[in-house]
């Protein structure tokens, strides 16, 4: 007789947070100053420089990501054609413009492509999880982790399940490490699992370095 024998069906794949979404004028009349003219159909503000802005810092780098490449290659020949930029830059995950006036850099991420919510979901912590966009009404839009704003007033990392899988455990350990010494901030206690659960199951120890993980934001 042909036997049959019952398998565990596979986990359900970990389902990011629905973000929040809103027009940017109702979150704080200072994002479009600073950032409509940096973005584009195709073309967003993404990561930790809505950190620095929304608490009364300066940000001397801002992270442009794309939809496709070809947005990007379209950004690159805006700003090389541009006089008040320079190219200052250029990697496998970015190319950086600097501004020839003020201290501050552009960043064209080209490491990952997609939409402001795919982006948001690959990030590490809840308090770079921010992007600014146009919808497809061509209306300046923000998206944004629902615990973005407590996290970032509390100043505290925490990180999505969901992000676990586009990121590495030392790059995460490195990134917490400058977080906690450069901005005062405090691990979850579910990061600190996490981290120490991870780092005991690949039997390897971080070295505290400089930030080695693709997603600097």
């Amino acid at each position: 007789d042909v036997q049959f024998h019952e398998f565990e069906a596979p986990p359900e794949p970990k389902q990011a947070v629905p973000l929040m979404v809103k027009p940017a004028s109702e979150y704080d009349a200072g994002l479009s100053a600073w950032f409509r003219p940096l973005i584009s159909k195709g073309a967003f503000v993404a990561g930790g420089c809505f950190k620095q802005f929304l608490t009364n810092a300066t940000p001397r780098d801002v992270d442009i990501w794309f939809a496709t490449q070809e947005d990007f290659f379209s950004m690159c020949d805006r700003l090389d054609d541009n006089s008040k930029y320079v190219r200052s830059y250029s990697t496998d995950r970015s190319v950086g413009y600097k501004h020839t006036v003020h201290d501050i850099t552009l960043d064209l991420v080209r490491m990952r492509f997609g939409t402001p919510s795919e982006i948001l979901t690959s990030f590490d912590f809840t308090v770079c999880q921010m992007a600014y966009y146009l919808n497809d009404a061509g209306e300046p839009t923000i998206a944004y982790h629902p615990r973005f704003s407590s996290d970032l007033q509390n100043k505290l990392l925490y990180m999505d399940e969901v992000s676990e899988r586009f990121i590495t455990p030392d790059a995460v350990f490195n990134r917490m490490i400058k977080y906690v010494k450069d901005y005062g901030y405090t691990p979850t206690h579910e990061l600190k699992i996490w981290m120490f659960t991870t780092l005991a199951s690949m039997k390897c120890s971080p070295s505290v370095s400089p930030v080695n993980s693709l997603n600097t934001y």
